[in-house]
């Protein structure tokens, strides 16, 4: 193999391997939909296409011989084109995508497009449309990848810690300065400092390391060890599923399938709420929060129920405005306006 066939196999597999790398992410047809576009990949559909017109016209000057890729060895020309591609692609749904998160993206992506082509209006039912999209089998398969997806996130998270909380308002089990509480780990009997910014210890019964730190009125216990290690639905686990739900929640509702939809929307709001519960200070949670009570608001919207609408809405704005987040607040005003 001289230099230039060299470079020429290099830009081409490096290209197939962009592409491969995203295919893997997002899947082919959903790549192709994606709102606003990848750039990346399109733009390595470019660059090999132009490789493949340069390489033909420099073999034709003389100035490229291909001495590998070529009809004869055509086999071997197709494992060095396509093998590195290929094994990127498997190594990024084993090894790189956490579970769930490619069938999330394929779902998604479908979903954002048709609500992007123009014809979603909030508080408005979609006659023609919706019936369309209700019996369009991509549709129906983009509600399977969101099943999957949200299945996925909830098998949890392998964790090497045991977690546990004490509230500083429990006085029952407070004495002479001391929590009274059990190991997270193994449940033995701990003493936990009352006033402390941190501080760490063992656990006698099974020996894991155990820190307890006070944020505010409560101190968290964290035990580390081999009785530690435990499946857990983590707050990441939580904040994907509602996520997910929540743009489920958006498929069916331009599907015209209303009461699926606030039923995916009200799960979405328990999943926030429980992972608020473990990070109340999570701006991201928060503005999902009002993400997903928007999608309630306006599924309640179309379907007629004014007085749920509304009061959704307000508190849609409520927490906008709690966090200082006011860049959809119009629409939501519109909306609430228009009832």
């Amino acid at each position: 193999m001289n230099n230039n066939e060299l470079i020429f196999y290099l830009v081409l597999v490096s290209t197939n391997c962009v592409i491969a790398y995203h295919w893997a992410v997002y899947g082919f047809f959903e790549l192709a939909i994606q709102r606003p576009p990848k750039v990346l990949p399109f733009f390595a559909v470019l660059v090999g296409i132009g490789t493949v017109m340069v390489g033909g016209y420099m073999q034709r000057a003389g100035s490229l011989k291909l001495e590998v890729i070529t009809e004869k060895n055509m086999a071997m020309a197709l494992v060095y084109l396509l093998g590195p591609p290929l094994l990127v692609m498997i190594l990024v749904r084993l090894l790189h995508i956490k579970s769930g998160v490619a069938n999330y993206n394929r779902a998604r992506a479908a979903t954002q497009f048709w609500a992007g082509t123009g014809k979603l209006k909030f508080g408005q039912i979609l006659q023609e449309e919706g019936e369309v999209l209700r019996n369009f089998p991509r549709a129906i398969k983009a509600l399977e990848y969101f099943d999957k997806a949200i299945e996925s996130q909830k098998k949890g998270t392998v964790e090497n810690v045991a977690k546990s909380v004490i509230s500083t308002d429990d006085q029952e089990n407070y004495y002479d300065g001391y929590y009274n509480s059990r190991c997270p780990a193994c449940g033995f009997s701990i003493k936990i400092p009352g006033s402390t910014e941190g501080v760490e210890g063992q656990c006698t019964m099974c020996g894991s390391m155990v820190t307890a730190k006070r944020i505010g009125r409560n101190i968290y216990v964290s035990a580390f060890g081999k009785l530690s290690k435990r499946t857990v639905l983590s707050a990441q686990n939580k904040k994907n599923i509602a996520t997910a739900l929540g743009e489920k929640a958006l498929l069916l509702r331009m599907m015209n399938r209303f009461d699926e939809a606030e039923q995916c929307a009200a799960e979405s709001l328990k999943f926030v709420d429980d992972a608020l519960s473990d990070a109340p200070d999570d701006v991201g949670l928060c503005v999902l929060k009002s993400l997903t009570i928007f999608r309630a608001a306006e599924i309640a919207h179309v379907k007629g129920d004014k007085i749920k609408a509304r009061n959704l809405y307000q508190q849609c704005l409520a927490i906008d405005q709690s966090i200082d987040n006011t860049g959809d607040s119009n629409l939501v005003q519109g909306l609430l306006a228009s009832l």
